[in-house]
């Protein structure tokens, strides 16, 4: 029964279309625009048409570029390989400076960002070069000289935390390598956030304590105590949220 109701269907609107196309179809147009237009479905005008390659959904070109096509925003690479985090502080009163950690290889780079917008070579240097392979999170202190690196161990769920202060070489240094004093910090830490000065926060999942010490591990005082552990700890000033 059901395929009869088609075959009859069908036969309806090969007669229908039939007769629209003797006697009431533009004869000017061609015969598959006519039906497309008369299809319920629109006209489907711009079907098919390239969009412009050089502009991508959701983006705008905008403010990149003026009116003769040069670009307005100086925009240059720090580092090719991948970074485990990087801070940008005054080194001096007319220099700023970049120091990110190597993620492979645990290596610390500062990059003297230019002083004006001409876009010479950049002045790039390796801070320290102990070799602390899989580092996957730092935290610099604001002034550059103190990080705190994270790692897993052996691959493991294990976090190791890893402070690392840096002295600026000797005159009579050869390498220009900054020495480096480390000191780990224990525990099970969760979140770390950096404050004022020399001063880092970070919660303790296995205790819900929330603690706060120097980059060197020394002056460790607990805050806050909870059985709440999962803690997401974010500095705001010389205050903690």
């Amino acid at each position: 029964m059901l395929k009869k109701i088609f075959i009859f269907s069908g036969l309806i609107l090969i007669l229908a279309l039939a007769i629209w196309v003797m006697f009431f179809r533009n004869n000017n147009a061609p015969l598959a625009e006519s039906i497309r237009n008369a299809l319920p479905f629109g006209s489907g005008e711009n079907s098919g048409q390239p969009t412009d390659p050089s502009t991508s959904l959701g983006t705008s070109n905008q403010g990149e570029f003026d009116e003769f096509g040069q670009p307005t925003v100086n925009l240059f690479r720090l580092a090719v390989e991948p970074v485990a985090g990087a801070v940008a502080f005054n080194k001096s009163s007319s220099t700023v400076a970049v120091r990110y950690v190597d993620r492979a290889t645990g290596h610390i780079f500062e990059v003297i960002l230019p002083k004006d917008t001409a876009m010479g070579a950049l002045e790039k240097k390796r801070v320290a070069n102990k070799t602390l392979p899989k580092i996957y999170e730092v935290y610099f202190r604001t002034d550059g000289q103190a990080v705190l690196l994270r790692s897993l161990k052996d691959d493991s769920d294990t976090v190791e935390n890893l402070a690392l202060t840096l002295t600026p070489p000797k005159a009579t240094s050869t390498d220009g390598l900054y020495e480096i004093s480390a000191a780990v910090l224990r525990g099970d830490i969760e979140s770390v956030a950096v404050g004022a000065g020399n001063t880092l926060y970070y919660s303790l999942k296995d205790s819900g304590s929330i603690v706060s010490s120097a980059f060197n591990n020394i002056a460790l005082k607990t805050l806050f105590s909870s059985v709440f552990t999962d803690w997401r700890l974010s500095a705001a000033g010389s205050s903690l949220r």
